[in-house]
C-alpha cells in the first residue's frame, strides 16, 4: 500500500445523528479500498487509512458524497452534537453547525473534544468532553475541563453562561486560542483547566463577555445598558423580572438580589454608579 496518512470522515449534523447513507458508505468502501483500515472512533469519526498519493483526490470525493473529512491526531475533532431531538430551530441545529465549521481540524497542543447539547438534558455527554455547548432557552453555557477516562473521571465545569448566539464561535475560538497559547508541550484540555484554574480562564476570558442583570424599573440598569451602548461594547442583558433563574444567579453571585449586578473581567459589581471608575478601568484596559 505504500506511505499512507490518516483521515477524519463523518456526516454533516443535521437532526437524528450521525448518519450516514448507504451511497456514502460504499463511496468510502471503493475509495479506501480493500486493505484500509477503518475505525469507529468514540467521537463519531471515522479513521480511514488511505495511500498518501492518493489522499488529495480522495478526500475531494468524500465531500462531493457530502461527507465532511477532516485531519486526525492533535486537532478539534468534529464538534460532537446532539440528535435535536426538539426540533431543528429550537435545539440549535444551524447555530452547531456554524460552530463545527469554525473549529473542527484546528491544531492543538492535544486532540480536543468539543460537545453540543440542544438542551438541558444533555444526551450528547457535552459535560464529559473538553468544552461542553449547552443551550439553555436562547443563550448558551460554555463547560471545560471534562474528563471520561481513568480512575479520576470528572464533569466539566461551568466557565461562561448566557453566551448569545452571535458571540459563541468567538468564545469557543478565544478558549482554544488560550489553550494552544499556554498549554506545555502536548497538555491534554482537561489538565490544562486543572492546572491553570478555572478562575484565571474566566479572568482572562469574561471580559469579552458582559454580562448584566437587570429590572425593567431600575435607573443605574438603564444607565449601565446606555453608556455601553454608546461605547459601542456589546453585553448580555438578563431581565430578573421575566425569569425568576436569573434573580437566582444574582442572590448566587452576590448573596444578595440587587440589581444592576455586572460581570466582566471575572469581577461581580453590584450596581453601576458606585462601580463607574473600576468598571471603566477594566474597559479601557
Amino acid at each position: 500500500m505504500g506511505e499512507t496518512v490518516k483521515i477524519a470522515v463523518n456526516p454533516p449534523i443535521h437532526v437524528g445523528g450521525s448518519l450516514f447513507t448507504p451511497a456514502q458508505l460504499a463511496k468510502i468502501g471503493v475509495l479506501a479500498g480493500e486493505e484500509a483500515k477503518i475505525e469507529m472512533t468514540p467521537f463519531k469519526q471515522l479513521y480511514i487509512e488511505v495511500p498518501l498519493e492518493r489522499s488529495g483526490r480522495i478526500t475531494e470525493e468524500l465531500r462531493q458524497a457530502g461527507l465532511e473529512v477532516n485531519p486526525s491526531g492533535f486537532v478539534v475533532k468534529s464538534l460532537i452534537a446532539c440528535n435535536f431531538c426538539k426540533g431543528a430551530e429550537e435545539a440549535g441545529l444551524e447555530t452547531a453547525r456554524k460552530v463545527n465549521e469554525a473549529i473542527a481540524g484546528i491544531e492543538t497542543p492535544a486532540p480536543l473534544k468539543i460537545g453540543f447539547a440542544g438542551c438541558a438534558l444533555g444526551t450528547s455527554e457535552p459535560l464529559l468532553k473538553d468544552i461542553g455547548i449547552v443551550k439553555m432557552k436562547d443563550v448558551f453555557d460554555i463547560y471545560v475541563g471534562g474528563e471520561p477516562k481513568g480512575l479520576k473521571a470528572s464533569v466539566a465545569k461551568r466557565l461562561l453562561f448566557g453566551v448569545t448566539n452571535d458571540r459563541l464561535v468567538s468564545a469557543i475560538i478565544a478558549i482554544i486560542d488560550y489553550y494552544k497559547a499556554n498549554a506545555k508541550g502536548k497538555e491534554k484540555f482537561s489538565k490544562f483547566v486543572d492546572r491553570v484554574t478555572l478562575e484565571e480562564l474566566q479572568q482572562k476570558l469574561t471580559k469579552r463577555f458582559i454580562q448584566i442583570y437587570t429590572l425593567p424599573t431600575c435607573s443605574d440598569c438603564n444607565h449601565a445598558k446606555r453608556y455601553f451602548k454608546e461605547q459601542q461594547i456589546s453585553y448580555t442583558e438578563y431581565n430578573c423580572e421575566e425569569d425568576a433563574s436569573y434573580a437566582e444567579e444574582v442572590r448566587k453571585l452576590t448573596g444578595k438580589q440587587i440589581v444592576p449586578t455586572i460581570v466582566m473581567d471575572g469581577k461581580v459589581f453590584i450596581g453601576f454608579a458606585d462601580n463607574f471608575t473600576e468598571i471603566n478601568e477594566l474597559l479601557q484596559g
